[in-house]
């Protein structure tokens, strides 16, 4: 009879393979389950991904749910922030004015906010707005 030896370095390999394949699996599944929760982390997760695919009007839908449910602070900033981005993308320039203004007056510590100021820059000079007389 002809048995094969199976040595020390085979089995950690395979026990290594095993746990990453666990491990992906386990996080390919959370992730599943964030994306597709009603929860406004969810929302938020969805926006995210379609702000990132450039599908503007499905961003602001779902931040527009995630605005009705409870919401941290930082999921709020963030909210705030692609809302506004999106109208600005989408060449929305009144609602983007109005949002990241908003934005930089309730965020004015936020790392976001100099991108707002940017963008708003960016619609004043674009768009020939002046500025108003005090």
């Amino acid at each position: 009879m002809n048995k094969k030896k199976i040595s020390i370095e085979t089995l950690t390999l395979t026990a290594l393979l095993t746990a990453l394949v666990i491990v992906l699996f386990t996080s390919t599944a959370s992730a599943y389950t964030e994306i597709t929760s009603t929860s406004p982390n969810g929302y938020v997760s969805r926006a995210v991904q379609m702000y990132n695919a450039g599908n503007y009007n499905g961003t602001i839908d779902q931040l527009s749910y995630a605005n009705r449910l409870p919401i941290s602070t930082e999921e709020k900033e963030l909210a705030d922030y692609l809302t506004a981005k999106s109208y600005f993308q989408k060449g929305d320039v009144r609602n983007a004015i109005i949002l990241l203004t908003n934005f930089v007056n309730d965020y004015p510590k936020s790392f976001r906010t100099p991108d707002a100021y940017t963008s708003l820059g960016d619609m004043y000079y674009y768009n020939g707005y002046k500025q108003k007389k005090k």
